[in-house]
């Protein structure tokens, strides 16, 4: 049996507080000199402040994704609360597509479909997901699992989303060894999502 890495194992308690060795292996690029700098805790701050839930959206919604936000927050200090933060977040989706649709009409893949062919989820709904040449929350290594940009057709971005959402939850959910930095852009789709629910309400 392999043993447990330093890095996954209980922290000591005189290091709670600092960053995770492998959150400080990235580096941010300055827009304005062009040179690369270390990502700091503000950075990361700032990157998951922005991803937020719209007042439309039920107060029970917004307490479930606000976990997620804070797990999210945290894996500056432990690296594997990316995947806890995405299960959070997906759970969030599920919840909110339950109380969007108003009865527990099937599994999570059923029901995003559902809201598309509604009209809830329209491509043009999207503000973290969006074709760019820069992907969500920098730097470019962040969001490893992000589906590749659809063509353009119509709901061609909205039928993306729900076809491949529910397959990363269920990789995640079914007891999976996985480990990447995937968590700003995971709940940053699951608010476009769940903002649109309630938008189009």
């Amino acid at each position: 049996m392999s043993e447990i890495s330093k890095s996954d194992r209980l922290k000591p308690l005189e290091s709670v507080c600092s960053p995770d060795p492998r959150m400080t292996s990235y580096v941010r690029r300055d827009a304005r000199t062009g040179e690369m700098r270390p990502w700091t805790l503000e950075d990361f701050y700032a990157e998951v402040e922005s991803i937020s839930l719209r007042g439309s959206v039920p107060a029970n919604i917004r307490i479930h994704f606000e976990t997620a936000r804070n797990l999210l927050l945290y894996s500056w200090f432990v690296y594997r609360f990316f995947q806890v933060a995405e299960m959070q977040a997906y759970a969030s989706l599920e919840f909110a597509l339950k109380e969007r649709i108003g009865k527990e009409k099937s599994n999570l893949s059923h029901n995003l479909q559902y809201a598309v062919e509604q009209g809830w989820i329209r491509d043009d709904g999207f503000e973290y997901y969006k074709p760019s040449p820069e992907p969500i929350g920098e730097p470019s290594d962040l969001d490893a699992n992000r589906p590749p940009t659809p063509v353009a057709e119509p709901q061609s971005r909205s039928r993306v989303v729900a076809q491949i959402l529910p397959k990363f939850r269920n990789e995640l959910a079914h007891g999976s060894s996985m480990l990447a930095p995937t968590g700003l852009f995971t709940l940053g789709v699951c608010a476009d999502v769940i903002n649109q629910l309630f938008d189009s309400k």
